[in-house]
């Protein structure tokens, strides 16, 4: 193990990167890390996150909707169908389109809501997948 945290740290002092000693953590079986608890092969949302997406003000405005979704969607990997659950949410914003909120919308929202209380952990090689994929090189 010795040799591979030499590797990462020549190659962030090589990056001209600081790390503050504070905030580093090694060898540690769990851990948070941008909104997610990651350990033990799974990752998992952090349960105060999840719990805001359940316990938000009424949606009345376009607004509300958009802040709701942008939370929403960045858990989409722990929701399995996100995108067929939240695409008459997801309709209400686009462009060109009237925000009037039906009894349709209601019905998603309340999949949304009952989705994201059930809420599933993922392999951490999928969480890999995607973070490769936004990234585009490591």
């Amino acid at each position: 193990m010795a040799t591979h945290l030499r590797a990462v740290l020549s190659r962030i002092r090589s990056a001209n990167f600081t790390l503050c000693a504070k905030k580093c953590q090694f060898a540690a079986a769990e851990l948070d890390y941008l909104g997610q608890h990651i350990g033990l092969g799974r990752v998992q949302p952090r349960m105060k996150k999840a719990e805001a997406l359940l316990v938000h003000p009424v949606l009345v405005y376009r607004r509300q909707l958009q802040s709701f979704l942008e939370l929403a969607g960045y858990y989409w990997m722990f929701v399995p169908n996100y995108a067929q659950i939240s695409a008459i949410l997801s309709d209400l914003l686009k462009k060109g389109s009237r925000f009037q909120w039906t009894q349709e919308a209601d019905k998603s929202l309340s999949r949304s809501e009952v989705a994201f209380g059930h809420t599933t952990s993922v392999a951490t090689s999928r969480l890999l997948q995607t973070v490769l994929f936004y990234c585009g090189r490591v």
